[in-house]
């Protein structure tokens, strides 16, 4: 059982340390940081994932997504045993960066990638899986997406309100407008 958690520079959080129990219920008000810390901690799990299952195969495919949708090249998940950790970090422009410097839509996209290729033949709910990336890329990060969850067996179920994407998707996939509820 995780008993704490540390986030540091992590999308809304600048530092955070928590003291976990099972069960939890993280409360607040929107943008307080409970989706943050929810997905930080889904991005450790992978990651920490990823490194004891030694998911060579999979983590290059990973790597080769995100450097063809960002122009960077990311490292394999580190343990730090020392500090109970999985390190990772980025390379731009020749220069290495802590993933946790990097843009939202790339870390997003990382673990969304990461999730889809940990768990083949899922259902992937999916809510604003191109949030925090511009529309060129929006188109591009949700066809890769689609790619890999056809590759693993996977079904998507998104929720989104980027036009870029609707309009993309309209050919290729069932949408399903909802109505104005006011």
């Amino acid at each position: 059982m995780l008993t704490g958690l540390s986030i540091r520079n992590f999308k809304c959080l600048s530092e955070a340390d928590l003291k976990l129990a099972d069960p939890m219920l993280l409360a607040g008000p929107n943008n307080s940081g409970k989706t943050s810390i929810l997905q930080a901690l889904a991005l450790w799990h992978t990651g920490l994932r990823a490194w004891l299952d030694h998911e060579a195969d999979r983590w290059d495919d990973i790597r080769g997504h995100i450097d063809e949708l960002f122009g960077v090249e990311i490292e394999a998940p580190r343990y730090l045993a020392g500090r109970g950790e999985v390190a990772m970090r980025y390379r731009e422009c020749g220069m290495w960066h802590e993933l946790s410097s990097s843009g939202r839509g790339l870390r997003q996209t990382l673990l969304l990638l990461t999730h889809a290729y940990l768990n083949e033949g899922a259902v992937l709910l999916l809510d604003e899986p191109v949030a925090h990336l511009s529309v060129p890329r929006q188109r591009q990060t949700f066809r890769v997406i689609n790619e890999v969850a056809e590759e693993t067996g996977s079904q998507i179920i998104a929720a989104s309100h980027s036009e870029a994407l609707l309009d993309d998707a309209a050919n290729r996939c069932t949408v399903i407008e909802l109505a104005d509820p006011h």
